[in-house]
């Protein structure tokens, strides 16, 4: 039987291809039958990647190609071709030219991809969502995604996107103002899996209305997952608005003594709670960076064994009330031999002028979820006009059904939170008082009160997280 004819080169004719989805094609090349695997190639075309082995030419529409049509050229040598000491030729790997470019295999490889609706695609630029994400998953390791929503509003379609080694990002060049930051808005029946970075000046809104777009499921170990938001290598102060009803973090799988750790050195704010323990008997930890902040009835939860752990590590970051939240909150921990934490600055809050005490308006400064008074909260006051009487923050409040966005008067607060009372300017007293909604009433160092604080002077206040606040510092 005679040989089949030797085949050392060829040119494959691709057409249609599709961003992101590889096409494949027989080279037919071969040595007296046995095929090979090309060693040298060229392509008619930037902006596509190219693989071959024994059998096919394997082509991969990038998005700055700018048709779907490419001509790809394969060669391979014979053995008069690669005569060199020790046969070094025989195991070389193919490599590809392309044609108009100046690189080889590496030619349009992009580890940051810009999403630009309404712009043109090209380059590492994408208009559409879908073929971005798959264009990521062709490249390994660390990437960004950058959020470019200054020619049209940038939308994550419904599905699942896999978000594997990515982060979300945006950048503000500081030339615009404040409303030109870019934003995202996760549509209702969009989900993520392995998003653990949002960074950048973005603004991420969550129109989900019936499942959360980020579901933290059990592992093994005490740590379920981290997620930086402005804490990784993009940094800044992103923000999630939680709008559509439906958490952003499902932390409901959590198993007891399991803990999620938010890197917060951004905001999470909205008009729904926005990290839904459920009655997941879990933790939720945050450390708080700078400018980090977590609005009030962010956090629900049902089990009054779940824990929120808050950890304070810059100069500004702030909590505000979890009245949805059954279980225990502490602000840093107790600084023993096991256990080492955080405790919280003391912060100075510019309250509404209604209740900042101007000179005219001796009025007493109102706990309630509007005034976002939080931890280590200062109120100063001015009693030209009168003694004013102050009701410190209920230290425990009942909490609202799960899922609910309501809340209630006062506050579920925990060991370490901190009130600052100052009668700052005038000749009157401000009468301090503990909350009485409660049965039995909160109290102040046991006692129903008042505390006065006469002119000049200043008190503070230190909750044990059940119901009593103890004097722990201040002067008359």
């Amino acid at each position: 039987m005679g040989l089949m004819s030797t085949v050392l080169k060829n040119v494959l004719s691709f057409t249609g291809l599709v961003i992101g989805a590889p096409t494949a094609l027989p080279h037919g090349l071969n040595i007296n039958g046995l095929a090979v695997a090309p060693q040298l190639g060229g392509s008619s075309a930037v902006g596509f990647t190219i693989t071959a082995d024994a059998t096919n030419v394997t082509v991969t529409r990038l998005a700055e190609a700018s048709s779907g049509a490419v001509s790809v050229y394969v060669e391979r040598w014979h053995s008069y071709e690669s005569a060199l000491p020790t046969n070094q030729l025989a195991g070389l790997t193919p490599f590809f030219f392309a044609g108009g470019g100046s690189g080889g295999g590496g030619e349009g490889v992009f580890d940051n991809f810009v999403f630009r609706p309404g712009g043109v695609d090209g380059g590492n630029v994408y208009t559409t969502w879908p073929p971005l994400v798959a264009a990521t998953q062709l490249v390994q390791g660390f990437k960004t995604i950058q959020i470019d929503s200054s020619l049209a509003a940038a939308t994550v379609p419904a599905g699942v996107w896999d978000m594997t080694g990515a982060e979300l990002t945006g950048f503000f060049p500081g030339a615009a103002p404040s409303s030109a930051f870019p934003a995202l808005t996760i549509a209702d029946g969009a989900s993520f899996t392995n998003l653990r970075k949002i960074g950048g000046d973005l603004n991420v809104t969550n129109a989900n209305t019936t499942a959360a777009p980020v579901v933290i499921a059990p592992a093994a170990g005490g740590f379920a997952a981290i997620f930086e938001l402005g804490a990784g290598s993009t940094g800044d102060y992103p923000s999630i608005i939680n709008t559509g009803g439906a958490a952003f973090f499902d932390l409901t799988g959590l198993l007891i003594n399991q803990t999620f750790l938010l890197r917060l050195q951004g905001a999470i704010g909205g008009t729904f709670p926005a990290i839904q323990l459920g009655a997941s008997p879990g933790n939720f930890a945050v450390t708080l960076y700078d400018s980090a902040r977590v609005g009030a009835g962010m956090i629900v939860g049902t089990d009054p064994g779940a824990q929120i752990r808050i950890f304070n590590v810059g100069s500004g970051g702030q909590v505000n009330r979890q009245a949805g939240f059954a279980g225990t909150i502490t602000y840093g921990q107790p600084s023993t031999a096991a256990s080492i934490g955080n405790v919280p600055w003391f912060r100075t809050w510019v309250l509404p002028a209604s209740v900042n005490q101007l000179a005219t308006v001796p009025s007493t400064a109102a706990f309630t979820t509007g005034t976002g008074l939080g931890m280590a909260t200062t109120l100063k006051f001015n009693t030209t006009a009168g003694d004013i009487g102050q009701v410190l923050p209920l230290i425990r409040a009942a909490a609202p059904a799960a899922g609910s966005s309501a809340s209630t008067p006062g506050s579920l607060e925990a060991m370490g939170l901190v009130v600052i009372i100052k009668n700052e300017v005038g000749a009157n007293d401000v009468n301090v008082t503990p909350d009485t909604t409660n049965t039995p009433d909160d109290t102040i160092d046991g006692g129903a009160g008042p505390v006065v604080i006469p002119p000049g002077g200043a008190r503070i206040f230190q909750s044990d997280g059940v119901s009593n606040w103890s004097i722990v510092g201040g002067y008359l």
